[in-house]
């Protein structure tokens, strides 16, 4: 999984399996809100069990969505978040 951020922390609750290639594409498809920039990208590592709810990202903030995300449903340790990579 996939943690997009910038202006927002790295640690959250809302991941996606889709490798975003730029933050443009993050911010377009998975209608992120204004204050999260999508600057950066980090690999999420779950745990086998770790609950979550899954489902597609719906138009907001004028944003169309359409990427597929899970929220996660527990709190996950800064170690289950890979180093942030700078999106393009």
């Amino acid at each position: 999984m996939y943690r997009v951020w910038g202006g927002s922390d790295q640690v959250g609750s809302w991941v996606t399996p889709i490798g975003p290639v730029s933050s443009a594409a993050a911010r377009e498809c998975l209608a992120l809100p204004p204050e999260n920039a999508a600057t950066y990208v980090s690999r999420v590592t779950l745990a086998p069990g770790v609950h979550m709810q899954v489902g597609t990202a719906g138009p907001a903030f004028g944003q169309p969505g359409g990427w597929a995300q899970a929220q996660l449903l527990e709190h996950l340790p800064l170690s289950s978040f890979g180093k942030g990579e700078l999106l393009p």
